[in-house]
Parts: C-alpha cells; sequence; structure tokens
C-alpha cells in the first residue's frame, strides 16, 4: 500500500497534489470519518482512497468487490452514517457498500 507525502502551506496560499495516481474517475466524493481521516469514495477505482490529515498522507486501501456487470463506474459519493460507518451510494453498483473505518473492512 503505497504513501504519499506533500506538504500544505495555507498561509503562503500553496498547494501540492497528495501524489499522483493513474486513471480517470476515480473517486467520487469523500467523507470525514471518525478516525480522522477522510475517506474518497471509489467510483471508476478497485480501492478506497484513505487521506491521513494529520499525517499528510494518502494510501490506497481494499479492494473493492466489482459487481455491475461491466460498468466500472460503481459509487457515486458517500455519507457517514450514524453508526460510524461510511456509506458509499451505488451508481451502477447493485448495492450499497459499508466501510467500518476502525477496522477498515467492507460490507
Amino acid at each position: 500500500m503505497p504513501l504519499l507525502k506533500t506538504q500544505v502551506d495555507f498561509r503562503a496560499h500553496k498547494m501540492e497534489a497528495l501524489g499522483h495516481f493513474k486513471g480517470r474517475g476515480k473517486w467520487c466524493g469523500g467523507v470525514a470519518a471518525p478516525d480522522g481521516a477522510i475517506w474518497c469514495v471509489p467510483h471508476c477505482a478497485s480501492t478506497w482512497l484513505r487521506i491521513d490529515v494529520d499525517r499528510q498522507v494518502a494510501a490506497l486501501v481494499g479492494r473493492v468487490p466489482h459487481d455491475t456487470q461491466g460498468h466500472p463506474c460503481q459509487f457515486r459519493g458517500g455519507a457517514l452514517g450514524i453508526d460510524g460507518n461510511v456509506y458509499a451510494i451505488p451508481a451502477d453498483a447493485s448495492a450499497a457498500l459499508r466501510l467500518n473505518t476502525s477496522k477498515s473492512s467492507f460490507y
């Protein structure tokens, strides 16, 4: 799992990319979760993108199952549930996806 690091200086109005990820339409939206990270919802990507705000690193996490009969763009956006899980909203997927951020496990 690659870790990518960058520096962001908001006072100087400078921003740098958190890594370089190939492809198009990889993630769609992000959810601030109880673990302190922003979890980016897989759209055409096969993994979640976890941004650790405190450490300023991004990492690819997990393997999202594909169930879209040839349509690669599965989810579009997500929300934090009152149970602390992140829920990905299905686009081409046949069901929603639940992420338990404390265990980085998917249901």
